[in-house]
């Protein structure tokens, strides 16, 4: 399985269960891990497994944060009377926390939309929570909060499109939650 987010490093392919490389962006250093049980890196003292399964926490936790940050951005747009530009914010923030859940529980983090719907997709098959907590919401907003209201500009009726807004905050919390359960 592969994924790349950014925290002080960018790490690729990592899974819980064998190897990463990583590249430290400053120092353009580059490298293979492999896991077989013992410290990951041991040999060269810098990473050891323990220290992978922060970065991905790390990671998860800022994307997340992202998320809720959006949303909050959303809400602020909202009271300043710029609905378009709410919705998109909210859509982003649906975005982010499906992000977060792909990378907790398939281990890469989508790189572009058609890939967190598809994925979003496939872990909905094998989850039926995931399936009937988020597909529908995860769409509603694609479609009503994105397309038609942001590109469009049809942000009617409006009472609908608040409410959509105002509940990404549940959908966030639902990802985490989700995303928890590995």
């Amino acid at each position: 399985m592969h994924m790349r987010y950014h925290i002080s490093f960018v790490v690729k392919g990592f899974c819980r269960k064998g190897g990463f490389s990583i590249f430290h962006e400053k120092s353009k250093f580059s490298m293979d891990l492999r896991d077989s049980g013992e410290s990951l890196f041991a040999r060269k003292g810098v990473l050891n497994k323990r220290d992978g399964d922060k970065l991905v926490d790390q990671a998860l936790e800022e994307i997340f944060r992202d998320a809720e940050k959006l949303y909050e951005d959303a809400l602020n747009e909202l009271e300043g009377g710029r609905v378009r530009d709410a919705a998109e914010k909210a859509w982003g923030a649906t975005v982010r926390a499906t992000d977060a859940l792909i990378l907790a529980r398939m281990g890469e983090r989508p790189v572009r939309i058609d890939l967190t719907t598809r994925r979003l997709h496939e872990l909905a098959l094998k989850d039926p929570e995931v399936d009937e907590k988020l597909v529908g919401r995860y769409h509603t907003r694609q479609d009503f909060l994105h397309g038609i209201c942001f590109y469009m500009g049809v942000c009617e009726p409006l009472d609908s499109i608040v409410r959509r807004i105002k509940e990404t905050k549940d959908y966030i919390n639902d990802a985490r939650k989700l995303a928890k359960r590995i």
